[in-house]
């Protein structure tokens, strides 16, 4: 069943608000489908970090395209360090992969990706951060801005007070030693 995502109708509060796109106050690009969503992913803070074994990448991506509502058009972008990029990079068929090391390295390497925002947000309806990390509020607010809503899913425990209040809405994902568990 194809639906329309990107139409404002009382109907589209129906899939949990995810998929409602308010006005925009800056033009789609001709090329970009309507509806679609970038979806900017920090595995290892949804992971609760590197060192959770081989199984947890795919675990936390599991659960993370279940609570954003990942539809087949979305454009995912996945940063993590260089050693778990491989483990990574397999459970993200079809993502765009960004090995990055250091600290915060994850996080300003998909920063980098949205760093201009105007063009951010005239090629999706919505953004959707997988992380909890406070370095994406001042992106999420910018984005606001141009009329398009940002969400964040993250680990209840992880997630900055910053970061939930840029945020249009928030999605919690189960604790890091739950997920092996419920993958």
């Amino acid at each position: 069943m194809q639906r329309n995502l990107a139409r404002t109708s009382e109907a589209d509060t129906t899939r949990s608000g995810l998929y409602l796109v308010p006005t925009r106050t800056t033009p789609r690009c001709q090329h970009a489908p309507a509806g679609r969503t970038l979806h900017l992913l920090d595995v290892e803070n949804l992971m609760g970090g590197p060192r959770r074994g081989r199984a947890a990448p795919a675990a936390a991506v599991t659960a993370y395209c279940a609570a954003a509502e990942v539809q087949p058009f979305d454009h995912i972008i996945v940063a993590v360090n260089h050693a778990i990029a491989v483990d990574t990079g397999v459970s993200c068929p079809g993502a765009r992969l960004l090995a990055a090391g250091g600290r915060d390295g994850a996080d300003l390497a998909l920063l980098a990706q949205v760093a201009d925002v105007r063009r951010t947000a005239a090629l999706y309806d919505r953004v959707v951060v997988g992380s909890g990390d406070g370095i994406f509020a001042d992106t999420l607010y910018a984005l606001k801005s141009f009329g398009i809503p940002v969400g964040v899913v993250s680990v209840q425990r992880f997630l900055s007070l910053s970061l939930a209040r840029a945020a249009t809405f928030v999605r919690f994902l189960p604790e890091p030693s739950l997920l092996q568990l419920v993958s």
